[in-house]
Protein backbone atom coordinates (compact mmCIF):
# COMPACT_ATOMS: atom_id res chain seq x y z
CA UNK A 1 0.00 0.00 0.00
CA UNK A 2 1.14 3.06 -0.83
CA UNK A 3 1.19 6.28 1.64
CA UNK A 4 -1.86 8.07 1.02
CA UNK A 5 -3.74 4.82 0.79
CA UNK A 6 -2.71 3.95 4.03
CA UNK A 7 -3.35 7.54 5.58
CA UNK A 8 -7.20 7.35 3.87
CA UNK A 9 -7.40 3.61 5.38
CA UNK A 10 -6.81 5.49 9.28
CA UNK A 11 -9.04 8.35 8.11
CA UNK A 12 -12.06 5.78 7.07
CA UNK A 13 -11.26 3.95 10.23
CA UNK A 14 -12.10 7.06 11.84
CA UNK A 15 -15.52 7.73 10.34
CA UNK A 16 -14.05 9.26 6.68
CA UNK A 17 -13.44 12.60 6.08
CA UNK A 18 -17.16 13.79 6.21
CA UNK A 19 -17.82 12.83 9.79
CA UNK A 20 -14.17 14.38 10.74
CA UNK A 21 -15.18 17.66 9.01
CA UNK A 22 -18.77 17.81 10.51
CA UNK A 23 -18.35 16.12 14.56
CA UNK A 24 -14.28 17.86 14.69
CA UNK A 25 -13.46 20.37 12.25
CA UNK A 26 -10.37 18.38 10.90
CA UNK A 27 -8.33 19.97 8.65
CA UNK A 28 -4.70 20.52 7.27
CA UNK A 29 -3.88 16.72 6.70
CA UNK A 30 -0.40 15.67 6.65
CA UNK A 31 0.57 12.02 5.97
CA UNK A 32 4.39 10.17 5.31
CA UNK A 33 7.12 7.94 7.22
CA UNK A 34 8.75 8.49 10.08
CA UNK A 35 12.39 7.93 10.31
CA UNK A 36 11.59 4.48 12.10
CA UNK A 37 10.03 3.77 8.57
CA UNK A 38 6.57 3.57 9.98
CA UNK A 39 3.55 5.00 8.01
CA UNK A 40 1.48 8.17 9.89
CA UNK A 41 -1.25 10.79 9.56
CA UNK A 42 -1.67 14.16 11.30
CA UNK A 43 -4.28 16.44 11.54
CA UNK A 44 -5.47 19.93 12.81
CA UNK A 45 -8.86 19.50 14.95
CA UNK A 46 -10.99 21.66 16.95
CA UNK A 47 -13.74 21.79 19.87
CA UNK A 48 -11.08 20.24 22.62
CA UNK A 49 -9.55 22.50 25.13
CA UNK A 50 -6.67 20.57 25.99
CA UNK A 51 -5.72 19.25 22.18
CA UNK A 52 -5.86 20.64 18.69
CA UNK A 53 -3.53 17.83 17.14
CA UNK A 54 -2.94 14.32 16.08
CA UNK A 55 -0.86 12.34 14.72
CA UNK A 56 -1.37 8.71 14.06
CA UNK A 57 1.34 6.32 13.17
CA UNK A 58 0.67 3.00 12.59
CA UNK A 59 3.63 0.65 13.98
CA UNK A 60 4.96 -2.49 11.89
CA UNK A 61 2.95 -4.83 14.74
CA UNK A 62 -0.24 -3.58 12.84
CA UNK A 63 -0.89 -1.50 15.90
CA UNK A 64 -1.38 2.79 16.05
CA UNK A 65 0.41 4.57 18.34
CA UNK A 66 -1.34 8.04 18.97
CA UNK A 67 0.04 10.88 20.10
CA UNK A 68 -2.37 14.26 20.62
CA UNK A 69 -0.66 18.18 21.15
CA UNK A 70 -1.72 21.54 21.72
CA UNK A 71 -0.49 23.63 19.14
CA UNK A 72 0.36 26.95 20.52
CA UNK A 73 0.23 30.35 18.09
CA UNK A 74 4.21 30.45 18.33
CA UNK A 75 4.06 26.79 17.40
CA UNK A 76 5.53 25.26 20.35
CA UNK A 77 4.51 22.02 20.57
CA UNK A 78 5.70 18.50 22.47
CA UNK A 79 3.22 15.34 23.14
CA UNK A 80 1.05 15.70 25.90
CA UNK A 81 -0.89 12.68 25.78
CA UNK A 82 0.73 9.44 23.69
CA UNK A 83 -1.66 5.93 23.74
CA UNK A 84 0.42 2.84 22.23
CA UNK A 85 -0.61 -0.60 20.93
CA UNK A 86 -4.27 0.43 19.47
CA UNK A 87 -5.85 -1.43 17.08
CA UNK A 88 -8.26 -0.08 14.26
CA UNK A 89 -10.95 -1.01 15.74
CA UNK A 90 -10.37 0.66 19.21
CA UNK A 91 -9.21 4.10 17.16
CA UNK A 92 -12.48 6.15 17.88
CA UNK A 93 -13.37 5.17 21.16
CA UNK A 94 -9.35 6.33 22.14
CA UNK A 95 -9.47 9.49 20.54
CA UNK A 96 -13.12 10.31 22.75
CA UNK A 97 -11.92 8.95 25.36
CA UNK A 98 -8.64 11.09 25.50
CA UNK A 99 -10.36 14.26 23.79
CA UNK A 100 -13.85 13.93 25.18
CA UNK A 101 -14.95 14.61 21.26
CA UNK A 102 -17.36 12.06 19.63
CA UNK A 103 -16.96 10.96 15.87
CA UNK A 104 -20.31 10.05 14.92
CA UNK A 105 -23.97 10.81 16.38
Amino acid sequence: MSNEQIANCIIQQLGGFGKLSAMISASQYIYGITDNNENFLQFKFKGSKKYNKIVITLTQMDTYTLQFYKLTKDYNFTPLVTKTDIYCDELIECFTSVTGLDLFL
